[in-house]
């Protein structure tokens, strides 16, 4: 039993760094390389759905220079990105504020935007980029936009607020993995997450490969989901 929808929230590059006597730069190259091959994992497997979480709306409380450095491994990695995404067949959205990331360099939202426009046609997997993304910030977007649109107190409904989420065209998360060893959520897909399993590995990101991944996936496959019930 595959998760139709996967969220990986993807964790460790610095900490990697560090073990292997790297510069955290490296160890976020290593992680985006990674990035891209869980991809076409991901895809292969024919999971319908998988959220990444790249970018939160907390890493701007990292040193300017580590943002800078991170902005300039994703413009790096975008042109192989999207020869993945093309190959198999993958269809981008992108959840976030990302064209905050202007502010560093235009031209990766710029490229960014291609990928997304490039891959609507495709019918594979549907990836979702959480970029300058917040569980919480998503849901407060949503209130705000009800709000300015007149609606009353009585008229506000959970189908409603998730109507106007950025992820709105994803399902609930079934199955979410977080590498390097924390045991947190992290403000990543809140609303969508109230009944997602959660497994938490200590294998930090770049090391996260194929066989962690199917490995993952069959303790997903083991586990009794009753929702409540």
């Amino acid at each position: 039993m595959l998760p139709k929808h996967l969220g990986i929230i993807l964790d460790g590059c610095r900490r990697w760094a560090t073990k292997n006597n790297l510069s955290i730069s490296e160890g976020h190259r290593a992680g985006s390389h990674r990035t891209i091959r869980l991809v076409s994992d991901v895809a292969r497997l024919g999971i319908e759905y998988c959220t990444m979480y790249c970018w939160s709306t907390e890493n701007w409380s990292r040193p300017r220079e580590e943002l800078e450095e991170l902005v300039k491994i994703l413009r790096e990695y975008t042109d192989e990105l999207e020869n993945h995404i093309m190959l198999n067949s993958v269809r981008v959205s992108i959840f976030g504020d990302y064209a905050k990331l202007a502010e560093f360099d235009y031209q990766l939202l710029l490229r960014l935007n291609k990928v997304v426009e490039a891959s609507k046609g495709n019918t594979g997997l549907n990836l979702g980029m959480a970029l300058n993304y917040g569980g919480r910030s998503e849901v407060v977007e949503a209130v705000k936009i009800i709000v300015r649109s007149g609606c009353t107190p009585e008229s506000v409904s959970e189908e409603l607020i998730e109507s106007y989420l950025c992820t709105n065209n994803f399902p609930d998360v079934d199955f979410i993995i977080r590498t390097s060893g924390e045991q947190r959520l992290s403000n990543f897909l809140m609303w969508r997450s109230v009944y997602s399993e959660l497994y938490f590995t200590d294998t930090y990101l770049p090391d996260f490969d194929t066989l962690a991944l199917e490995e993952a996936l069959a303790w997903y496959s083991l586990r009794q989901r009753r929702f409540g019930r």
